[in-house]
Parts: C-alpha cells; sequence; structure tokens
C-alpha cells in the first residue's frame, strides 16, 4: 500500500514530491476493508462496556443510555477515556473540534450534566447534530431536519432556474427526472418519516413539491398543487416518504435486522399498519451472496437448443435441476425439482412473475 506511493504537487512553477509514509488511498478498493480491520477492536472493545458503539467508515457513535444525569456523563467519560487509550496505542487521534456531546431527552431543565473532556480539551453540549447526512435535534423531533433539508432541495433546484422557462429550457421530462432522482426529499426516510404526520410538515414539503410541478408544466400560478401532482403522476411528497419508509422497513424485515419485539413508539408504528403485515410476510428474491472457495463442480446452463438436441448422458456425478415458478388467483410459487429433491414454496399473492416460460434447467458435475 505504502512502497511505490508518491504524492505529487504542483504550484506557480514549483513540484514537490513526497513519499508517502501512512494512510490509505482515498477511493482505493482495498481502503475500507483496511480501515475497518483497524477500527474493529475499539468497537468491540467499546461494546463491552455500559455502551453501545458503532462506526460508519471513520465515523464513531457512542451512546450511553440511563436514568440519572450524572451518571450518564461518567460513563460517556469513560468511554472517551478508553477511546483515547486506543488511538495513542495505535498512533492515531480524534480531533476534538469535530466530535459533538448530545444529550437526547425531553426534560426541559436537565441537570446534572458534568463537563466532558477529549484530549484535554472541554466537549460542550450541544442541542442538535449531524451524522450521515441526518440532523438530529435533543427532542427527536426532525424539525431542524426537516427545514433544513427542504432548504436545500430548494437552493439545488433553484441552480436549476436558469435553464428552463414556460416555453424553453429543458424538456418537462428532464425537468421531472431532476426533481424524483436528486431534489426529491427520501433519503433517510425510514427514521424521520413520523414528522409529515403533522400539518406543518405537510405545508413545507407541498411548498417544495409545488415549485418543481410548476417547473415542469408551466402552469399558472393559481393551479391546484394537487391537480398538477395528478397530471404528472407525483404522489404528495408525504406519501412518497411514507412509501419508501416502509419499503425500507420491507428489506430490513426480510434480512432480520427489524427488532419486532420493541415497544411501540412513532418510530415502530410502521409496522402496525393493518395491511403491513401481507407486504412484510412475502417472500424476498434477494439472496444474500455465499462464498465456497473450495469448490470441486462446476455448473452449466444449457441453452434450449442443447436441451433439443438431447443432452449428454449424465454420469453418476453429475445432478440435473429444474426450476420454475408460476402464479395463479391464489398466488405465487415457485419449485425446484431433482432427483431425490422437490421443494416448492409459496410467494403470497402480491409477487410477479415475467412472461414466458420459466423452466430452467442446471447441470452440476
Amino acid at each position: 500500500m505504502l512502497k511505490v506511493r508518491i504524492i505529487h504537487s504542483d504550484l506557480l512553477g514549483d513540484s514537490m514530491i513526497v513519499k508517502t509514509t501512512r494512510g490509505c488511498p482515498q477511493g482505493g478498493v482495498l481502503s475500507p476493508l483496511l480501515w475497518s480491520l483497524v477500527v474493529d477492536p475499539i468497537i468491540v472493545k467499546l461494546n463491552k462496556g455500559p455502551y453501545y458503539t458503532v462506526g460508519y467508515a471513520d465515523d464513531l457513535v457512542i451512546l450511553a443510555r440511563g436514568r440519572f444525569p450524572a451518571t450518564v456523563s461518567d460513563i460517556m467519560q469513560k468511554a472517551l477515556s478508553t477511546l483515547e487509550e486506543w488511538c495513542d496505542e495505535n498512533h492515531l487521534s480524534v480531533n476534538p473540534g469535530k466530535t459533538t456531546v448530545i444529550p437526547f431527552t425531553r426534560l426541559r431543565k436537565l441537570t446534572g450534566l458534568s463537563t466532558l473532556t477529549l484530549y484535554g480539551q472541554q466537549l460542550a453540549w450541544s442541542k442538535e447534530v449531524k451524522y450521515l447526512g441526518l440532523t438530529l435535534d435533543k427532542e427527536l423531533s426532525w424539525s431542524k431536519h426537516q427545514y433544513n433539508i427542504t432548504m436545500k432541495a430548494l437552493r439545488v433546484f433553484g441552480m436549476c432556474r436558469t435553464a428552463y422557462g414556460k416555453t424553453w429550457g429543458l424538456k418537462p421530462k428532464i425537468m421531472k427526472w431532476i426533481y424524483l432522482m436528486m431534489v426529491r426529499l427520501l433519503y433517510g426516510s425510514i427514521v424521520w418519516w413520523p414528522r409529515t404526520k403533522l400539518k406543518t410538515c405537510r405545508v413545507a414539503l407541498s411548498k417544495l413539491q409545488r415549485v418543481a410541478c410548476m417547473a415542469m408544466t408551466g402552469a399558472f400560478r393559481t393551479t391546484p398543487t394537487a391537480a398538477v401532482e395528478i397530471i404528472l403522476g407525483i404522489p404528495p411528497l408525504h406519501i412518497a416518504i411514507e412509501t419508501e419508509a416502509r419499503k425500507a422497513l420491507h428489506r430490513l424485515a426480510i434480512a432480520g435486522l427489524w427488532d419486532e419485539t420493541r415497544p411501540p413508539s412513532k418510530h415502530t408504528n410502521l409496522a402496525s399498519h393493518k395491511h403491513l403485515d401481507l407486504i412484510t410476510n412475502m417472500g424476498c428474491d434477494k439472496i444474500p451472496p455465499r462464498f465456497v472457495f473450495d469448490k470441486r463442480f462446476r455448473v452449466s446452463i444449457p441453452s434450449r437448443d442443447d436441451w433439443k438436441r438431447g443432452p449428454k448422458p449424465p454420469d453418476e456425478n453429475t445432478l440435473i435441476w429444474y426450476s420454475d415458478g408460476s402464479k395463479m388467483e391464489s398466488g405465487t410459487g415457485a419449485g425446484v425439482y431433482s432427483k431425490d429433491t422437490k421443494l416448492s414454496e409459496g410467494m403470497g399473492k402480491l409477487a410477479t412473475l415475467p412472461s414466458g416460460d420459466l423452466c430452467n434447467n442446471y447441470v452440476c458435475t
């Protein structure tokens, strides 16, 4: 990683070449894996204590929970001290200026919190923090996050204002693509979707979508927002956000990552919809990758012409598998058949199948 890496810089005719002595190249294929190997021990060590630690790239979050603020402060200070010791042992450091401490609570008066320090520098208690593009306020009301992303979306869409008009500029389908793919606020919807239940939030989201819809259609200013949404086939933004949240819930439920035993709250109420059981119980065709490095067989998928001509006589070590899928009024199903195996699985009423013959043949030798 280091022996052939150099840094070359040019400025006003002067150049400098420096040999790299540490670090991974940004954008390198192995860089995320190597960093994960380095940071994994501290995450494991912290998770053995009375806190919960997660990491995304080089961004770490340490969570401590308790009834008494003074006790929570002591626990968090111990976690920061453990982090300092690990950094010193591995010749790394954490920037205190980029470290934020926030108490998540709905208490109006919070007393008993002590000052936390990192590398001798005091860390101020904050009322909000931004992590992975989401703004978390101390009450988790998501009001600040909604305001930030709405303003950002308006600024981004405003950059296109000089590129379109009612009778000139970008075509409506291009404006629709820009809005749906680059501007619409769907990121992280599974955690902040409860905010869309409030009328104030829906009004703000409707104003944003109206700007985009008017840009696509060039309609009169008096045209109702609902009318242009129907013409364009775009659902109201609060409905689109909740829809995206339910899709994320389905993916997590299929992967076994959704905790159904948690007590109901504004966030977990997403799973209490009367029609959601039909969706979450539906099978998923996504198969997790499984690597087998000592594979002692090969798989061949003959074409239909090969099967019409007749397959080669299989020897005693050859297995032939047949798979098929079908859909009826009662539901959709799939099956696998071999010499000693007969498997079939129902996939519910919502699954779809492509048209045409789905029979597939596999030969494993």
